[in-house]
């Protein structure tokens, strides 16, 4: 008796990523040093240095213990910015350094990122990747802000005996600063063989010092919410998804801004 059935397969491995630190790169008042990940134009504004770690575990495994560092530096008429993600256990991980540079060209900013990756399976070695993304952010009006994002891989054949091209990420993302406190932001996903993924977003923060967020990522049907408090030049936030099949993921950000150059 033969019998045959038929499966659909991840087409790439896509970096791991955090939705859910990414919403104010459509926005002044409300970036912070992980925004350039999600759009590196934003760096084209920098106007005081930042740091940030954040660390989360997903799903409540720690095999899927996932930690960032991130800091942006002003230089000239943009800035410079770094990323540092680690993900896994000893048995299967992922690590990667990203190096972006933005810069202000009045109501348009452009940023350019390059990013090395690497992948290490117990038993089978290490696999490197790369991938370069150029990102533009516009100012259309006082109270809006827009942007585009490309990023594609720097190997287009990974693999020898099985080739496979390098995928490619498209992003569209909005930002409306309703007033001083508030952010409605919105990002449209596109990766290669993933359907489109929407992540919606409002911050609200008041008195410069409580933070709040709830958002939705609709390819994980994900809400999730933030809250943080900021004393002086210190942020700590706390932010958790939940996803109906998988559970929660909780995490854990520390920010750190400094002082705005004049000017």
């Amino acid at each position: 008796m033969l019998g045959a059935c038929r499966a659909e397969a991840q087409v790439f491995h896509e970096p791991v990523k955090s939705a859910y630190i990414t919403g104010g790169a459509y926005s002044e008042q409300f970036t912070d040093a992980f925004s350039f990940t999600g759009n590196p134009a934003v760096l084209g504004t920098a106007q005081s240095g930042r740091l940030a770690l954040s660390a989360e575990r997903r799903w409540m495994l720690k095999e899927l213990d996932y930690c960032q560092l991130a800091g942006v530096f002003p230089a000239g008429s943009g800035g410079i910015g770094f990323q540092f993600h680690y993900t896994g256990d000893a048995d299967y991980n992922e690590y990667s350094l990203a190096m972006a540079y933005g810069k202000d060209l009045g109501n348009i900013s452009l940023g350019l990122q390059f990013r090395y990756e690497m992948y290490h399976a117990a038993g089978y070695g290490n696999k490197p990747d790369g991938s370069v993304t150029l990102g533009l952010r516009f100012h259309p009006a006082e109270k809006l802000y827009a942007g585009l994002v490309f990023s594609g891989s720097v190997f287009e054949k990974k693999e020898r005996a099985n080739p496979e091209k390098g995928s490619g990420d498209y992003i569209m993302g909005f930002g409306y600063e309703a007033s001083a406190g508030v952010l409605i932001s919105i990002q449209f996903i596109k990766e290669a063989g993933i359907p489109l993924n929407l992540i919606g977003c409002i911050d609200y923060r008041w008195s410069d010092q409580f933070f709040a967020s709830l958002g939705m990522e609709t390819n994980s049907a994900s809400p999730y919410i933030k809250a943080g408090w900021r004393k002086n030049q210190l942020t700590v936030e706390w932010f958790t998804a939940y996803h109906a099949a998988l559970g929660f993921t909780p995490g854990l950000v520390l920010l750190w801004e400094g002082k705005k150059r004049s000017g």
